[in-house]
């Protein structure tokens, strides 16, 4: 198993006198960094010629190494990749989520990166650092494969025996032992909904990899076709990049020459027109301003929080059915792995074998960690 760290020094010194005292504590063998405030003089040591990313291997040397844009080709066995995104998300403890943190969740659901967390730690700048590890002994990367999240294939869904699967369906709570607390109640509730939920995907849809290798047994031929299908691909995605360097070089030359040619075009087509924008008389403004960040008595910790539990309104069919049908079709699903166009359907067939785990929840007070 290699442990790998992964964070941002943001130029810091002491950030850089700390990092040997992560590896310690963290065991970590492998760590990827950017913007380092300098390099460190050991072998395990690699940068770029920029000198804004490096790998360091502190345990062991570095048999092959190398930087720019050419030198990773055909790669066998596992492949870690490393960038600053400067993704934000609640998940990882920042006040909101912007786009590319929702990009990273997503991506991380549909290929089940699971296994990794962000640090608590202090880490003498405004970065938090990654942690994760890679399985090295093939049986634990195979029982990794088995505890993946099932995707299914959505377009060849069969509706009719989905409608037969949930008319059988039994609700979950039905059976829950009464000798569990509430909490536990709502987190059985739960896991028994989410169970039901991936029977009738099973029931209703093939699952992704179930299909492939179905087909791979079906045509010897498969294998073949994917590896050629595999280097097309990287063929493409190689000819694509090196277009678009050398569109860009042109327009870079271009702009040299004529300052408010395709270039100036391009840009301005972008950022649109600025338009002056008119005078507003001062009760105008304040109506808006008004508008945008409305006035209310200050409401108290008691006022909050003491709310009682026959008072909270529990979520209805129509709002669930509302709350589906706004998923988009064809998206990564979360965690679990159901996909929106299965929650569509059960929310407007059979909505109770959902919408009960849901107001058990909100009456508890519970977020389930599924």
């Amino acid at each position: 198993m290699a442990r790998i760290l992964q964070g941002n020094l943001h130029r810091s010194r002491l950030a850089h006198d700390l990092l040997p005292q992560f590896v310690a504590e963290e065991k970590a063998d492998i760590l990827l960094i950017s913007e380092q405030y300098t390099d460190r003089d050991t072998p395990g040591w690699v940068s770029n010629d920029a000198r804004t990313a490096a790998v360091w291997v502190p345990r062991r040397g570095i048999a092959e190494s190398g930087t720019g844009d050419d030198y990773v080709g055909d790669v066998s066995g596992k492949l870690v990749m490393g960038d600053n995104f400067n993704a934000m998300a609640t998940e990882w403890g920042m006040t909101t989520t912007n786009c590319r943190g929702k990009a990273i969740l997503e991506m991380a659901a549909r290929l089940s990166l699971v296994d990794w967390h962000v640090m608590e730690e202090y880490t003498a700048n405004d970065h938090q650092y990654i942690l994760f590890d890679i399985q090295n002994d093939h049986r634990n990367r195979t029982r990794e494969r088995k505890k993946q999240t099932p995707r299914w294939n959505t377009r060849r869904m069969n509706r009719d025996r989905l409608a037969e699967e949930m008319q059988r369906a039994e609700l979950p709570s039905i059976g829950l032992p009464q000798q569990l607390s509430e909490r536990e109640k709502a987190e059985a509730l739960v896991e028994r909904t989410t169970r039901l939920i991936t029977e009738l995907c099973d029931a209703a849809m093939p699952r992704v990899r179930e299909a492939q290798k179905a087909l791979k047994r079906q045509r010897p031929e498969a294998q073949d076709l994917y590896e050629r299908h595999d280097r097309a691909r990287k063929r493409l995605r190689d000819a694509i990049k090196e277009s678009k360097r050398r569109c860009w070089a042109k327009i870079v030359d271009e702009v040299e020459k004529d300052p408010f040619g395709d270039g100036y075009a391009i840009v301005t087509r972008k950022i649109g027109e600025m338009k002056q924008t008119e005078p507003m008389e001062a009760e105008v403004i304040e109506k808006v301003i008004d508008g945008l960040f409305p006035t209310h008595p200050i409401r108290t910790q008691a006022e909050r929080t003491n709310v009682p539990i026959d008072e909270i309104p529990p979520f209805t069919e129509g709002e669930l059915i509302a709350a589906t049908s706004s998923l988009k079709s064809g998206r990564a699903p979360g965690l679990d792995g159901i996909p929106a166009e299965m929650l569509k359907v059960v929310a407007i067939q059979r909505p109770e074998l959902i919408l009960e785990m849901y107001n058990l929840c909100l009456i508890q007070g519970v977020f389930s960690s599924r």
